[in-house]
């Protein structure tokens, strides 16, 4: 038997009948068969990248709405800091649950690094097996007397909240910087506007302790 192993395959089902009269025939060689699986693994796997981009498509079509539902207040040396953000099981609540419908499911893998980091990938699996990566790394949070674990879940928790939103493609309504950086940056970004205090001021008023204390660093 003489089956010559296609450059542009067939459709699968054709594809599929070749490689059950090849694997049926005990003269069929071998090294062709595992050609022609070869070919079909790479056929799978580029309609599972087309499914999971048209899945993706059908997602944002009409995005799940993601508001902020947690306010932090804490004070230090530096002064008051006060935000709000979107808790990570809000974000993973209504994003897990809209992706799931179109076919797609998310998970985290989390890795502990040299020099104290944390790296956590989120990872989205469409129901045919394709799968799309985003990591982020940090330190352990160590802010608000927190003890090593509490520091590293902290850590974990905040880089699965934008894992998931940046390998989704979604943003937090009223959407700001909750991280270390949303405190205050020093004396040079405040008086040029620039720190989360005055960043936040533009948008609400509730932040008023941080305007004052940026006013006593310019002085």
């Amino acid at each position: 038997m003489n089956e010559v192993v296609p450059h542009n395959p067939p459709a699968p089902d054709a594809l599929m009948q070749i490689i059950d009269r090849a694997a049926k025939d005990p003269a069929f060689d071998v090294a062709k068969l595992e050609q022609l699986l070869a070919v079909k693994e790479r056929w799978d796997a580029a309609e599972a990248r087309k499914a999971f981009v048209v899945a993706l498509n059908k997602f944002k079509e009409n995005p799940p709405d993601i508001i902020k539902n947690k306010q932090v207040s804490f004070e230090t040396s530096k002064g008051r800091t006060v935000y709000k953000h979107a808790t990570l099981d809000q974000v993973s609540g209504v994003i897990g649950a809209a992706l799931s419908a179109v076919g797609i499911s998310h998970r985290w893998a989390v890795e502990q690094l040299p020099e104290g980091k944390i790296r956590v990938t989120c990872i989205l699996t469409h129901a045919l097996g394709h799968s799309e990566h985003v990591p982020l790394e940090a330190k352990a949070d160590d802010s608000g007397n927190k003890n090593s674990i509490q520091g590293v879940g902290s850590t974990v928790t905040y880089l699965q909240r934008y894992t998931l939103l940046a390998a989704s493609g979604m943003a937090v309504r009223d959407q700001d910087d909750d991280g270390a950086g949303g405190g205050h940056l020093g004396r040079a970004e405040c008086n040029a506007g620039a720190c989360g205090h005055h960043r936040g001021l533009r948008k609400r008023e509730s932040l008023v302790p941080g305007r004052q204390h940026c006013d006593e660093l310019r002085k």
